[in-house]
């Protein structure tokens, strides 16, 4: 584990990020009532479009269970519960993106908008330094059953490693068939679809899986940038992620 100050997360404008304000847990609500952690996931506008790996989103029951995220909003200076209206995996690549509800105050009405991370399709090369975040023991528990609330430990999880090497045509048939890297991150479970940067901050992919807690395959973002996901509300036409998130070269 790592809390290296000289790795930080970059917004939408190339400022330094608030990386809990932009990186959450994701719950799934059971048919008992009671929330169990499924992974981690991160913002990529500030209206709640957001990445995850798809094993982390078929990691629930849809006709059954309820998605959330859960918002650390430092200007609001609460924890905020966000719904997932939507989710789409995508079909051999082991990324998903999702959509929260927008949260809104309750006392002025406006919107609660969410710090976003900039991601690129820049792939770092082989030896060079890495590292990912996640919540990876963000398991809520009910101490008391008596009690209908429940309470949740918040754990954020570094790890810095590097490139050990790029599988463009995948790794393997059954685990990592699609395109990934191979890294020296350190990994825990529920921290799959957490970012993975580069040293300047920018996103390049995501936690996919680990081996041994000494390896840790990445999904890259360039594999689903030209995915057409949503239509423009003045001209009809479908954007691709791209065109809706500030992904640079």
């Amino acid at each position: 584990m790592s809390n290296n100050s000289n790795f930080y997360f970059v917004n939408g404008v190339g400022e330094k990020a608030k990386y809990t304000n932009a990186v959450f847990p994701i719950l799934k609500k059971r048919s008992d009532g009671l929330f169990e952690g499924l992974g981690t996931g991160f913002f990529v506008n500030e209206g709640g479009l957001f990445f995850t790996a798809a094993h982390v989103i078929r990691a629930h029951d849809s006709s059954s269970e309820e998605l959330y995220v859960v918002h650390l909003c430092h200007e609001e200076k609460t924890l905020i519960l966000r719904q997932v209206v939507s989710v789409i995996s995508h079909k051999t690549t082991d990324f998903a993106f999702g959509i929260a509800k927008v949260p809104f105050n309750s006392e002025t009405g406006e919107p609660i908008f969410n710090q976003k991370l900039t991601v690129t399709e820049s792939l770092p090369s082989k030896g060079e330094s890495v590292i990912n975040f996640g919540f990876p023991l963000s398991t809520p528990t009910r101490f008391d059953p008596s009690l209908d609330s429940q309470c949740m430990l918040l754990e954020p999880f570094w790890s810095d490693g590097s490139v050990n090497e790029h599988y463009k045509d995948g790794r393997d048939t059954v685990i990592q068939p699609g395109n990934c890297i191979e890294t020296s991150l350190e990994s825990l479970p529920g921290a799959s679809g957490g970012p993975v940067m580069n040293e300047d901050g920018l996103v390049f992919g995501l936690v996919s899986s680990g081996f041994d807690g000494s390896l840790t395959y990445v999904a890259p973002i360039c594999e689903v940038l030209d995915l057409k996901i949503m239509r423009d509300n003045d001209t009809g036409e479908i954007l691709k992620f791209r065109e809706v998130i500030d992904s640079r070269k």
